[in-house]
């Protein structure tokens, strides 16, 4: 909170008491009424504890769709949803509360959102995630955030719901040790896309997925697990040192170069 980073807690997997499978954090008992105090009592302890800290956003769970992590039902998903959504805001007022992060599953898309109308649940932010490659029925980027959008258009009820894509990577899952995600290609397809995020201003957040690499077959790091920055990293800097105001950029369309160009009285 000091450096004005406030977190977003994303709630997953299910806590051990709450397990059906003793030691299987994918499993849940169907209690959804505690797994809602749970989450009202880490958000009340985050508010009012002996160090308050101001949470960004609450995330009800992570890709719930996605049997890796979840093996549980829609419905029951939806019943973990309405506990705990409430809980949280009973516990804090001004706490910021979503989800689902949905991984690549049209078809949770509508009855979430059906739920959060209906009953008029808290649902300041609607998250999912993209991959190239994944299973969302529209296989490119811009069809999926349309898609979403299109969803939330048709419920008035959630004008002032944001879209947060918080997991996505310019390239497939397969990240190799050592691939091609380590070097030049990967940097230059992040700046490619996060130029295609600039012209989506409804699109509220966007997280790179991910920040280091975590071994255990996953090498998809801005930097590698003994803190090398690759060249995705260095791509993510240069952007991160453009200044705010941006200048129109004319490039001869067969050049095979694109790019942003922005500038201040400094830079």
């Amino acid at each position: 909170n000091r450096n004005g980073i406030p977190p977003c807690w994303s709630y997953c997997y299910v806590p051990r008491p709450l397990q059906q499978k003793p030691g299987d954090s994918r499993t849940f008992s169907g209690d959804a009424k505690l797994w809602g105090e749970i989450l009202g009592t880490f958000a009340r302890h985050s508010r009012e504890g002996p160090r308050s800290h101001r949470i960004g956003f609450h995330e009800v769970y992570n890709e719930p769709d996605n049997r890796d992590f979840f093996i549980g039902t829609l419905q029951e998903y939806l019943e973990m949803y309405r506990e705990s959504s409430r809980a949280i805001r009973n516990a804090d007022a001004e706490a910021l509360v979503g989800g689902p992060a949905v991984a690549f599953t049209d078809s949770w898309v509508d009855p979430f959102l059906d739920l959060v109308e209906r009953e008029q649940l808290p649902l300041d932010f609607f998250s999912f995630h993209y991959y190239p490659g994944v299973p969302w029925k529209a296989k490119e980027l811009p069809g999926v955030v349309d898609n979403i959008r299109r969803a939330l258009a048709k419920r008035p009820g959630l004008a002032t719901t944001e879209m947060h894509l918080n997991e996505f990577n310019s390239f497939p899952i397969d990240y190799p040790k050592g691939g091609k995600q380590d070097r030049h290609s990967l940097g230059a397809a992040l700046l490619r896309d996060y130029k295609w995020f600039l012209s989506q201003p409804d699109l509220t957040q966007v997280h790179w997925a991910q920040f280091q690499d975590t071994a255990g077959g996953n090498w998809s790091g801005l930097i590698s697990f003994d803190g090398h920055r690759k060249a995705s990293f260095n791509a993510a800097a240069i952007y991160a040192r453009m200044p705010i105001d941006r200048f129109t950029l004319s490039i001869d369309a067969n050049s095979g170069v694109d790019g942003m160009a922005s500038a201040d009285e400094h830079r």
